[in-house]
C-alpha cells in the first residue's frame, strides 16, 4: 500500500510539474518584445540653483527626511517619441546615491500626483527649468528596509518626464523612522 502512494505521489508530481504543451504557452511577437526593451539614455546635466534651493526648502518642511537631492537630465535617447516613464526612471535610478537599494516601482504619477508628493515648489521649479510649458508625467520607486528593530530607512525617487523639452528631473528623498 505504501508503494502503492508513494507511486501515485510521483505520477502526480511529475503530471503537475510537467511543463505546458506549446498549444497552451503565449509567445511573445517581437513587437510586443520591442516594446518592453525601449531603449533610454539620459545625461546627467547641471542642476539649477533654483532647483536646489526648492529641495533645501523641502528638506527643511520634511519631519523625517534625512535627504533631498536632484538632479536633471537630458535625453539622449531617443531623440523623439514617447519616454516610457518606468524606463526612464530605472536609467535615472543608476545615478542614485543609494542605487544598490531595494528599489520598486510604484507605478507612473500623472502631474497633479507628482505636485502632492512634492510640493508646487519643487514641480515648478522643474517647470521653470525646462520652459516649454507642456504637461508632463513621471513615475515613483521607493524603498523600505528595517535597520534596527522598530526602524526603518526609506527612500522614494520620483521622475518629473518632460517628453517635448527632452528633459528629465528626478528627486530622490530618504529618511528613517519608526516602523
Amino acid at each position: 500500500m505504501k508503494r502503492l502512494l508513494a507511486l501515485s505521489l510521483f505520477a502526480s508530481l511529475a503530471v503537475a510539474c510537467a511543463p505546458a504543451s506549446p498549444m497552451e504557452t503565449e509567445e511573445a511577437t517581437p513587437q510586443d518584445q520591442w516594446q518592453l526593451l525601449t531603449p533610454v539614455e539620459l545625461e546627467l546635466t547641471n542642476t539649477p540653483p533654483e532647483l536646489e534651493a526648492a529641495a533645501a526648502a523641502y528638506l527643511d518642511s520634511c519631519w523625517y527626511c534625512s535627504y533631498v537631492t536632484v538632479r536633471a537630465f537630458d535625453v539622449l535617447a531617443p531623440q523623439t517619441g514617447a519616454l516610457p516613464n518606468q524606463e526612464t526612471a530605472e536609467y535615472a535610478l543608476l545615478f542614485s546615491d543609494f542605487a544598490q537599494s531595494p528599489w520598486g516601482y510604484e507605478g507612473d504619477r500623472t502631474r497633479t500626483q507628482l505636485e502632492q508628493g512634492l510640493g508646487a515648489a519643487l514641480t515648478t521649479a522643474a517647470e521653470d527649468f525646462v520652459a516649454t510649458g507642456e504637461a508632463y508625467d513621471g513615475g515613483f520607486h521607493s524603498w523600505e528596509y528595517m535597520s534596527a528593530p522598530d526602524y526603518c530607512d526609506w527612500g522614494r525617487f520620483y521622475t518629473l518626464v518632460f517628453e517635448q523639452g527632452r528633459k528629465v528631473v528626478t528627486v530622490e528623498i530618504g529618511g528613517a523612522n519608526e516602523c
